[in-house]
């Protein structure tokens, strides 16, 4: 945690249980809680466990005192028959009362599959997406190490590994109408494929909202440092 008074990070001690530890999961937040879901680590290997920390119960921090906190982490118990297998290098975005679930790995498979969590009764479901229109190229290849984003009533996914190869596409998922839709550039230049960057979203009314994508590596597993904005009312890629 960063107190943004005094600039400083802090680590939080818990007395209680906590999650195993892990890489490459996946972090949601819903009525003030943050949850985690899945993840990697080199001995155990993938992981299914979902847990969840009531942020409400942290409080500030000051400089003179020892972080130890008595807020708890939670393991959560889910339902259904449709729990995805042990998962990796997914993501995660939350819509009203639901969790969504795109993407990743498990073990030396791809995770064909996207899924649901209701976050009130806890039960899982695989999700059916149709195509925007009918047409089958808006349909997006499952991926990894991909971002995504919420926009309003829609999520947005950007670049990724497609069965080992990297990618810098765009698709948008509808969740309304549960359908999925290519976001086609207007650009004549746009970010290099990559995998294992981050996004974050801009809303501006004015000139139109924006993703902004930092980083990640590249097909030689560079590691990069460039800034690109992508205008969801004009359609356009722009370096920063």
């Amino acid at each position: 945690m960063r107190n943004p008074q005094e600039k400083n990070w802090w680590e939080f001690r818990f007395r209680s249980k906590q999650p195993e530890r892990r890489a490459y999961h996946s972090t949601f937040e819903h009525q003030k809680k943050m949850y985690i879901f899945g993840g990697k680590d080199l001995g155990v290997g993938h992981l299914d466990t979902l847990w969840s920390i009531d942020l409400s119960e942290i409080g500030e921090c000051r400089a003179d005192e020892e972080i130890q906190i008595d807020a708890e982490w939670n393991p959560i118990a889910t339902k259904g028959n449709h729990k995805p297998e042990p998962i990796s290098h997914h993501t995660s975005v939350v819509h009203l009362d639901t969790m969504y679930l795109f993407g990743g790995s498990h073990i030396d498979q791809e995770n064909l599959k996207m899924y649901t969590l209701d976050l009130n009764n806890l039960m899982w479901k695989v999700v059916k997406p149709k195509a925007k229109d009918g047409d089958e190229s808006n349909l997006p290849v499952t991926r990894d190490e991909h971002s995504c984003v919420l926009h309003h009533d829609s999520m947005v996914i950007f670049g990724g590994f497609i069965f080992g190869e990297r990618t810098n596409d765009i698709f948008k998922y509808h969740f309304e109408s549960n359908t999925w839709e290519k976001m086609v550039s207007e650009s004549q230049k746009c970010p290099i494929p990559r995998v294992g960057h981050s996004a974050v979203v801009f809303y501006d009314e004015a000139e139109g909202d924006k993703m902004f994508i930092f980083g990640g590596k590249d097909d030689e597993n560079n590691k990069l440092c460039d800034l690109w904005s992508f205008n969801f009312k004009t359609k356009e890629w722009e370096e920063v």
